[in-house]
């Protein structure tokens, strides 16, 4: 049971990681696109391309961690079942 609660606490260190990370990207893009926003339109355009190309990244890593976590859980659940059948 302990390994179960070990694994669980894993997992959400892990989702928490994913989000720290993604907000860092995040924030670094902005801090980029707002000095660069300031000067011309064609500078403006390449910054919304940019941060558009960015907001995919993002969605994509942050889509990985949520199919880590489900396959994580699926064997979490697995191993809970084959104790149970030991135990009984």
């Amino acid at each position: 049971m302990n390994t179960i609660n070990n694994t669980k606490k894993q997992t959400n260190k892990k989702d928490a990681a994913a989000a720290g990370i993604a907000g860092a990207v995040i924030g670094a893009g902005i801090a980029v696109a707002a000095t660069k926003a300031l000067s011309d339109k064609k500078t403006q355009e390449k910054v919304k391309k940019t941060l558009s190309e960015v907001k995919g990244h993002v969605l994509k890593a942050i889509d990985k961690a949520k199919d880590s976590k489900k396959v994580a859980d699926k064997k979490v659940e697995e191993g809970t079942k084959e104790v149970k059948k030991i135990l009984k």
